[in-house]
């Protein structure tokens, strides 16, 4: 990464004055993302990024959409939550129809629940062609009733 304008010249000064005071550079990726969210990100920054999280839901997006955007905030958020909580948080925000297969599936950890979005996100886009009955076999998309002989 190439810090540019007043970014590389915050670095800069944030290096000499280390240098100076006889510290230890910064090392790591991450003590450096550190340093540069102090500067730059306002106080609220991180507490409104959370409470947009929390609001997260499915709606009409298709499942796929909705875990790209619940793992962009969960990156972006940058918190160490039990998976319980992260799966809790990420299975309120879904769909009823969708939660219910949750619950079905009895699944327990986030990763379990993105195998499962493959699966869920066919019958997300998979138009409803068919609605089977019981007495009459099925009826097709015009709604007209068709009988199938059941089997001997």
């Amino acid at each position: 990464m190439k810090l540019v304008s007043q970014a590389r010249q915050y670095w800069t000064n944030v290096e000499k004055l280390m240098t100076l005071r006889r510290q230890e550079l910064v090392q790591t990726w991450d003590e450096m993302k550190s340093r540069l969210q102090e500067k730059y990100f306002p106080v609220s920054y991180k507490q409104r990024l959370l409470d947009q999280c929390q609001c997260l839901t499915q709606d009409n997006q298709p499942v796929t959409e909705y875990v790209t955007n619940f793992d962009e905030f969960l990156v972006r958020c940058g918190e160490n939550e039990f998976d319980t909580v992260v799966l809790s948080r990420f299975r309120s925000g879904l769909r009823k129809d969708f939660k219910r297969e949750l619950f079905v599936q009895d699944i327990s950890t986030l990763e379990h629940t993105y195998q499962l979005r493959f699966e869920l996100f066919v019958q997300d886009i998979t138009p409803k062609i068919f609605s089977f009955t019981r007495r009459t076999g099925y009826m097709d998309n015009t709604n007209k009733a068709t009988t199938v002989k059941s089997p001997p």
